[in-house]
């Protein structure tokens, strides 16, 4: 859809849109909603294979900065969007000087971070998982990422994987508290399987007898 400045149109979403993000839980999941616009002004913004390599990073900056807002906001989704087109401005940097090329590695590293803590609370823990995966290959010993990778291996009951991501959490940082909870959390859920498994184990011993 274009529009033209101070043009009306109206914008029609349909619940297949709304059910998957977080005013879902405001409408019915048959809804569908209409809503008038009226453009009032905007701003064009420069394509980024345009920019030049100042302008790349100061546009990832700025596009992160908007994602953090919408991620204290509690819009997840939106602030989840925002990392990834932060991380995609600076995808390709062959152009960059060895100290922008720095800058951008730690800010596509901190986008592919917090979007993962988007994804967490989406409930998207394939993507959590995947997004941690990106940062571990470039920054093995990012704790951050380790953890969060842990929590979504513990959300879909992936508690070896879960363990391993813990354990090396703490030698690399042995007093680190986020991460121990989560290693209680994740002692609790071994304790709550292994007494699951010896219930039909016995169930099996009995039905043989």
């Amino acid at each position: 859809m274009t529009m033209k400045k101070e043009e009306q149109a109206t914008v029609t979403i349909s619940a297949e849109y709304l059910c998957s993000h977080e005013v879902s839980e405001l409408v019915s999941a048959d809804s569908v909603l209409h809503y008038e616009v009226t453009l009032i002004d905007f701003t064009k913004e420069k394509p980024f294979w345009k920019m030049d390599t100042h302008e790349k990073i100061e546009a990832c900056e700025r596009k992160k900065h908007d994602g953090n807002l919408l991620f204290r906001a509690g819009k997840y989704w939106r602030a989840s969007k925002k990392y990834e087109k932060a991380a995609k401005i600076i995808e390709f940097h062959h152009s960059f000087t060895d100290d922008e090329k720095h800058q951008a590695n730690g800010l596509r590293l901190s986008c592919y971070l917090n979007n993962a803590a988007c994804k967490l609370k989406l409930e998207d823990y394939s993507e959590t998982s995947s997004l941690c995966t990106k940062v571990l290959e470039l920054e093995p010993l990012n704790v951050k990422a380790l953890y969060r990778r842990s929590q979504a291996h513990l959300k879909t009951s992936e508690l070896e994987k879960a363990e391993a991501d813990i354990k090396r959490a703490l030698t690399i940082d042995p007093n680190n508290r986020v991460v121990k909870l989560v290693y209680m959390e994740l002692k609790d859920k071994q304790r709550e399987y292994a007494k699951y498994q010896a219930e039909i184990f016995g169930t099996m011993l009995s039905k043989m007898g």
